[in-house]
């Protein structure tokens, strides 16, 4: 974004400015830590007043990107956890104790090819690949930090019905119950991108905000289990700690 704002009806004013500082932080050139201009200093450089700085401010500190303490300022805050694939098998409500889940949806669906071709699903007699579809969103207090859809095969929601229920199941753990096939191995995948439609309403966005986006894919010595897909707004790292074997030097 440039240092200029567009005086149009679009965008307000407080949300472009929102914008600059964010892309700012997303792109790293502010790290945690950084002070951000005084509200005085941005009224002085964006030309605008004062409310309109502060409500600026008041949505970074929203989505939880910056801390506001007086006689401190506005600082860049610290990075947040955001889970990866082995962390969603231990613990399935959430990445902190103050999170809480959404199950948005719970069906059956037909899958995309990518997904249906992960899963190893078969086309039934009407031609269609049918996979259970989860979608759930994770809050932050009120702040939408992690949007997620897990998908699971015929063989798997057939026998594991709460696959279908509108409520936070762990996949895993279910399907694990219910069939004895028990994930041995996850892969994960982890990439930066562009917010679409979906993603971007879901978390309190604008489309093609900066997202950190990942897949996991659980399989055991059959195949895979289960596969899900995720995204997190800016702000958050995933980490993992593991053993090098052998060691090296």
């Amino acid at each position: 974004m440039h240092d200029r704002l567009d005086r149009g009806p679009e965008r307000p004013l407080y949300a472009q400015i929102a914008d600059h500082y964010r892309d700012r932080i997303t792109r790293g050139e502010l790290s945690p830590g950084d002070r951000l201009p005084s509200i005085t200093a941005i009224v002085e450089k964006w030309e605008v007043s004062q409310r309109t700085a502060q409500r600026a401010i008041e949505t970074l500190r929203a989505e939880k990107l910056v801390t506001v303490s007086r006689p401190h300022g506005t600082h860049v805050a610290p990075m947040r956890a955001a889970q990866g694939g082995r962390d969603v098998i231990a613990e399935p409500t959430g990445s902190a104790d103050s999170d809480a889940v959404e199950v948005l949806s719970a069906d059956i669906v037909d899958a995309p090819a990518y997904v249906a071709d992960l899963l190893g699903i078969e086309p039934d007699e009407s031609g269609g690949r049918k996979a259970s579809r989860r979608e759930a969103v994770t809050y932050r207090g009120d702040t939408p930090v992690r949007l997620s859809v897990s998908w699971a095969a015929p063989w798997a929601f057939q026998t594991t019905p709460e696959l279908l229920e509108p409520r936070l199941v762990n996949g895993l753990r279910a399907i694990a119950r219910s069939t004895g096939r028990v994930a041995t191995r996850g892969t994960d995948a982890v990439e930066g991108r562009a917010a679409d439609e979906r993603e971007a309403g879901h978390l309190n966005l604008r489309v093609g905000a900066p997202i950190l986006a990942g897949a996991s894919v659980w399989s055991d010595g059959k195949g895979a289990v289960e596969y899900r897909e995720w995204v997190c707004p800016p702000g958050h790292i995933v980490t993992h700690e593991y053993d090098v074997e052998p060691p090296l030097g």
